[in-house]
């Protein structure tokens, strides 16, 4: 998925289409691109600990950077060329170490930006929370 991604993005940045192709390619790079953020994003939940979340700062000002080398375009190169990075850690860390134990539980709440009402454990809904 990360390949096909790399690939649509650098079609985008590099070819600029127009019209339907413009829309067809971004189409194809939005299904694939933002399913591997939330697989990566899972995935460095699952192994780091809470001390170590940390926000990103590059992304932004390396993505102006090529948005102006190349109008019309640069964004999706940026894009292609964090997906090819991302690939390039993919496989680095998979013969690093084991995949981590299955989890069989999954705290949803934990997940959240931000705590809004309570949350309410499976089961719970008839209990007197007095």
């Amino acid at each position: 998925m990360l390949l096909a991604a790399i690939c649509v993005g650098l079609a985008l940045g590099l070819s600029a289409p127009q019209g339907f192709g413009l829309l067809a390619l971004a189409a194809c790079f939005g299904g694939l691109a933002l399913p591997c953020y939330s697989i990566a994003a899972a995935h460095a939940h699952d192994h780091a600990d809470p001390a170590d979340y940390v926000g990103s700062v590059i992304g932004p000002p390396g993505a102006a950077l090529l948005m102006r080398s190349f109008p019309g375009g640069g964004l999706f190169l940026f894009i292609a060329l964090t997906q090819a990075l991302l690939l390039g850690f993919v496989l680095w860390r998979l013969r690093q170490r084991a995949a981590p134990e299955l989890r069989e539980t999954f705290d949803m709440a934990a997940t959240s930006p931000a705590m809004v009402g309570a949350v309410i454990a499976p089961g719970a809904e008839g209990e007197d929370r007095g």
